[in-house]
């Protein structure tokens, strides 16, 4: 096996025996776009980065949490100095019950960070931390606000889901 497929592997199969036999209430796309923080807290800020971000994914929601494969990119201000591509395998612990019209969430997941740039490309394996709030506008769509770490990047992020 890959040594960089390994942690996504252990998380698909530690996301699947904590499932059991559950079975998806919802099953949902994503999509988000945000700004983002290159560098802090290891990093200086006056020696950061600013970046726009994007991230389109697909999940599923149990009774009190989620999962979701996404896919996203950073991209600098600077934008000759390229940008990053980041599929994750992200899983959320949902504090409120199917049905409520909030549901504040924590979580995190496995990346892998793609370094695109004039220079050449390289992957990096990384994972990062997750809070949030997804707002029931209707049945099937709701609106969240995010913030992902991490370490090297901070992200504030956008977006809604639209389940069927």
């Amino acid at each position: 096996m890959n040594f960089r497929a390994l942690p996504l592997a252990v998380l698909i199969t530690f996301c699947s025996l904590w499932a059991g036999q559950a079975r998806a209430q919802d099953v949902f796309i994503s999509g988000d776009a945000g700004l983002a923080l290159i560098g802090p807290p290891l990093v200086p800020l006056d020696q950061g980065a600013a970046a726009l971000t994007s991230r389109i994914g697909l999940g599923a929601e149990f009774d009190r949490f989620q999962v979701e494969f996404d896919v996203g990119v950073v991209s600098p201000f600077a934008f000759g100095e390229g940008v990053l591509l980041v599929p994750s395998l992200d899983a959320s612990f949902l504090f409120r019950r199917p049905g409520a019209d909030v549901r504040p969430y924590v979580g995190g997941g496995l990346d892998l960070v793609y370094v695109l740039s004039n220079y050449g490309g390289f992957a990096l394996p990384w994972a990062h931390l997750t809070a949030g709030i997804d707002s029931r506008i209707n049945a099937r769509t709701s609106f969240y606000g995010e913030v992902r770490t991490y370490g090297l990047e901070l992200q504030f992020s956008a977006g809604s889901k639209f389940r069927f």
